[in-house]
């Protein structure tokens, strides 16, 4: 009974977020964003080079993309990238080779443009549908 109870209650948080971000103009959803990647590029570089804080990256990529189109999504992906990028040379992170940290950067916005062009692709279709 109080599982049922608190997905409820969740989904309910989920829908009020959807309106409130929903309700916000595309500006001040991409600049929520770069806020969002500003505030993980911060906890990236204090958690040093060892501990992994891509996955976090996603959401601001993923706001973006979906209450702002696909140009946000693709900026905030490669801002994502670039605040990955800093935050694990700042830290010190050495490679055995200059190319190594290169190559992660372009893994890592290969994945969050793969995710930002999905669900803008997804929002597009599904407000297709709707109309």
């Amino acid at each position: 009974m109080r599982a049922a109870h608190d997905g409820s209650l969740m989904t309910r948080l989920l829908r009020a977020l959807d309106r409130r971000l929903g309700a916000l103009g595309r500006a001040a959803v991409l600049a929520l964003s770069f806020v969002g990647v500003a505030i993980v590029g911060v906890l990236d570089y204090l958690g040093g080079y060892e501990v992994a804080f891509s996955l976090f990256y996603l959401a601001p990529v993923a706001i973006a993309a979906w209450y702002s189109g696909r140009r946000a999504g693709v900026l905030i992906a490669a801002a994502s990238c670039a605040s990955w990028y800093v935050a694990d040379v700042g830290a010190g992170h050495v490679y055995s080779h200059a190319a190594i940290p290169m190559w992660n950067a372009l893994v890592r916005l290969g994945s969050f443009l793969i995710t930002g062009l999905l669900l803008a692709a997804l929002r597009a279709s599904l407000d297709f549908q709707r109309h």
